[in-house]
């Protein structure tokens, strides 16, 4: 069935779905994090230094700044997202053509364009991301691919 949906309603669910999938990428992180830290103090600590709440006080300092770095990124991940389904939306209707495709191309130009800004600073930021291949795959590369299937699967799922 297909359903037609105002443009401030498709903005506000490309808003909410970044914004959890921001969320949800930083609880997998901190799982991650705080297994991969636990193994390593537990293999550099004796048994008898070791104790539960060292490893409680690993994950939740994890956790905290996880969930921090989360929702501070997670606003322009989801300011973005709202835009991209905002103009896939309105040039879909303004160039009467299938909102699916539009969606896909807009997708690709801002995250190409968000890559090509970064690209460009010569500051820290430029260092952190463009040393290190995992520093690049990890902040930016999987983030974009997410962000890219996010846009298509609303814009299969939900057809405006």
């Amino acid at each position: 069935m297909i359903y037609y949906q105002s443009p401030l309603q498709v903005a506000l669910s490309g808003v909410i779905l970044a914004f959890t999938a921001a969320l949800i990428y930083g609880m997998i992180f901190t799982i991650l994090t705080s297994l991969r830290a636990s193994l390593r103090i537990r293999r550099i600590l004796k048994s008898s230094e070791r104790s539960g709440m060292l490893f409680l006080a690993n994950g939740t300092s994890i956790f905290i700044a996880s969930l921090g770095f989360s929702i501070l990124l997670g606003i322009p991940a989801a300011l973005l997202q709202g835009l991209t389904w905002l103009m896939a939306a309105w040039l879909s209707a303004v160039l009467n053509v299938d909102p699916f495709a539009i969606a896909i191309a807009v997708a690709i130009l801002l995250t190409a364009v968000v890559h090509l800004i970064l690209w460009n600073t010569r500051d820290i930021l430029h260092a952190i991301l463009w040393r290190a291949r995992s520093s690049y795959l990890f902040w930016l590369g999987l983030p974009s691919l997410i962000f890219i299937a996010m846009t298509i699967w609303f814009f299969v799922t939900a057809p405006l």
